[in-house]
């Protein structure tokens, strides 16, 4: 695989990584003072938000995908890392509740 398709691939990932992260700020900014829920959307989920983690997926699959061929079995654990931001954002957000109340 050449170098600029690498370079690429890692791109794409970053940037899904960061369009992913970004929709949770936008769930978050959305419900300011209600706790969100982990495993379902929230109460106000905009619709941007929505787009945002679709295209942060798509994102994601494709600079894995391009990328399995080097990373074999490993380009999973990317897929699951990229969303540690997202989650970490989301426990922050439900503590600073916490911590408010």
């Amino acid at each position: 695989m050449e170098h600029v398709e690498i370079v690429a691939a890692w791109l794409s990932v970053i940037v899904g990584v960061g369009l992913l992260t970004w929709s949770v700020l936008v769930v978050s900014l959305a419900n300011t003072g209600a706790r969100l829920p982990y495993w379902r959307n929230a109460e106000r989920t905009p619709g941007r938000s929505l787009g945002l983690r679709a295209a942060g997926v798509a994102l994601m699959i494709l600079g894995t995908g391009v990328l399995s061929s080097t990373l074999s079995y490993w380009a999973v654990a990317v897929v699951l890392a990229a969303f540690i931001p997202g989650i970490a954002l989301l426990i922050w957000h439900n503590q600073a509740l916490s911590e408010r109340d």
